[in-house]
């Protein structure tokens, strides 16, 4: 039912939100490992990692056997792809780049011995041993979790690690030795790794913590800079801001994301662009904001909001004519589900396990938890947008109507069409509210006086739109089978193809994800418009977001 594509690029490892295990995640993962026929004690999934970490001394062995792949005789060249097979998946990195290899012989057969010795390295699989792993608390997972991270294949266990290591950073009150060790590794992932583990669990002073800030690895800069962040350390943002034109673009978008969370409306008006020229001149406003409002950020405003779980929320009509909302894993496995909604169009996270949805055909925006039941609920005709705004009050659009509404349920705000061609809305953090309409989008102030307008061409469907960052809108344009991201003047900056979008959501890693109605799946797409996965659901998939 649901088919996943991952794309590993180590240079790009787009880190999330390190974020708690949640409830009854360690029985998924044992039964993800059992089904396979994998053992899951503690000395087993050691063993299981220490067998994925190819040693130094037989890299030039495989590299050797790798080239023989494309020898003349077809004798030799059945004779590698046997052996190679036969090394299981700790060879795994070094056919992948085999899989760009030019020769064809070579490229088939690579593909061939991967698919062969990654049948127990698949990215659901891995990360459910991380996760057990560290669950299970053994002395050796910090070091087998490092040893292992650069031959980890897929961005998704990285994340992982990246969740699990801060939980395994101390032993017997002292820091635990293998992190300690890594922290002078010559391999800048494990470095990485381990930093950001010990800032977080605490286990590093901040002097001693800072000297990382100027590593001489972007990467380990980052990561430094977002756990110091994390805990309100001043020193970690100019360090953020710096790093901008030397990481690549979806870390740069990381730090990005940081940076606009503290800086909220007075965020430098700038997009980082893929060009050399574009992300200095980012990095430089940032900097000219940073020198005029540093002293008075706020640091505690990045505790304010809930980690990003990567956990994909769905409003989706099934093929029953049934409303649901549902929640599907990292893996694309759905974690949990309720029906007994009536058309629901626009879904907000609001708080844990806490959603707020528009329910077109039950004239209602409710809040529900994720059992479904209702905790808040607001009647209006036929509503097609909700938002929760940061004071607590509830924006609800309808095809002819913006309203307001403050936490006591009084109507604050109104704004009348006049006609009905409102498909979604949105109050942006300059106080005007945004509406998607028909053929144009529209600002309107906080008298309903209309600011400006400009045209998109015509779309047809109900659409859940995203205020970004920035300050600019990303919307799914259904008609021409796209998503684009414009200023709030009209322009046009960003654009992907996503067949016929009915919602769009930017993640922190600069990815975007879009619900396609029409094709009844949730596609991401990275920031060069290529796919970077798909996910089939049964049934029409109204709106998707990722929390």
């Amino acid at each position: 039912m649901r088919r996943f594509t991952y794309f590993w690029v180590l240079a790009l490892w787009p880190g999330l939100s390190v974020a708690p295990v949640r409830a009854g995640q360690p029985e998924e993962d044992e039964v993800t490992l059992k089904e396979a026929k994998l053992q899951t004690d503690a000395p087993a999934l050691v063993e299981f990692f220490r067998k994925r970490v190819l040693p130094e001394n037989d890299h030039q062995r495989v590299h050797t056997l790798i080239r023989k792949l494309g020898a003349d005789a077809f004798a030799v060249r059945e004779k590698a792809s046997t052996e190679l097979i036969a090394m299981g998946p700790a060879i795994a990195p070094l056919l992948r780049e085999a899989t760009a290899s030019s020769d064809p012989e070579v490229l088939a057969r690579a593909r061939e011995a991967l698919a062969a010795v990654e049948k127990t390295s698949t990215a659901p699989l891995l990360s459910a041993a991380v996760r057990l792993l560290a669950q299970r608390k053994s002395p050796e997972a910090s070091k087998v979790l490092l040893d292992f991270a650069p031959s980890a294949g897929h961005l998704e266990v990285l994340e992982v690690m990246r969740e699990v290591l801060p939980q395994l950073a101390v032993h017997d009150g002292k820091p635990d030795p293998a992190l300690k060790t890594a922290l002078t590794d010559k391999e800048g992932l494990r470095r990485a790794l381990a930093i950001e583990a010990l800032i977080r669990a605490k286990e590093l002073p901040g002097k001693a913590a800072h000297k990382f800030l100027a590593d001489g690895n972007p990467l380990v800069q980052l990561r430094a800079a977002q756990a110091l962040a994390d805990r309100g350390d001043r020193e970690a943002v100019p360090v953020l801001i710096d790093v901008l034109p030397s990481v690549t673009l979806p870390l740069a978008w990381e730090a990005e994301n940081i940076l606009t969370r503290l800086a909220g409306d007075q965020a430098p008006q700038v997009s980082l662009g893929e060009g050399a020229d574009a992300r200095k001149a980012a990095r430089d406003a940032w900097q000219r904001w940073w020198k005029e409002h540093g002293a008075k950020v706020d640091l505690a405003k990045l505790k304010k909001e809930p980690p990003f779980l990567g956990l994909t929320l769905v409003a989706i009509q099934d093929v029953q004519g049934r409303g649901q909302l549902m929640e599907l894993g990292r893996d694309g496995k759905m974690r949990w589900q309720f029906g007994d909604l009536a058309y629901p169009v626009d879904v907000q996270v609001v708080g844990n396990d806490r959603f707020l949805v528009a329910e077109m055909n039950g004239a209602r925006v409710t809040e529900r938890n994720r059992k479904g039941e209702i905790l808040w609920q607001k009647q209006v005709q036929q509503p097609v947008a909700c938002q929760r705004l940061g004071n607590g009050n509830t924006l609800i659009a309808t095809p002819t109507q913006v309203l307001e509404f403050d936490a006591a349920g009084k109507q604050v705000f109104t704004y009348n069409r006049g006609r009905w061609d409102i498909l979604g809305a949105r109050k942006h953090r300059n106080g005007e509210y945004v509406l998607l309409t028909r053929t144009h989008v529209v600002r309107i102030d906080n008298k309903a006086q209309e600011v400006k307008s400009f045209p998109i061409g015509r779309t047809y469907n109900w659409s859940s739109f995203d205020l970004l960052a920035n300050g600019n809108l990303l919307l799914p344009l259904n008609r021409v089978n796209r998503v684009v991201e414009y200023t709030l003047e009209g322009k046009e900056v960003w654009s992907a193809e996503v067949p016929f979008p009915t919602s769009a959501r930017r993640l922190p890693n600069g990815n975007t994800v879009a619900a396609s109605m029409n094709f009844q799946r949730v596609t991401e797409v990275d920031r060069a418009g290529k796919q970077v996965s798909q996910t089939q659901v049964e049934g029409t998939p109204w709106c998707a977001l990722r929390h």
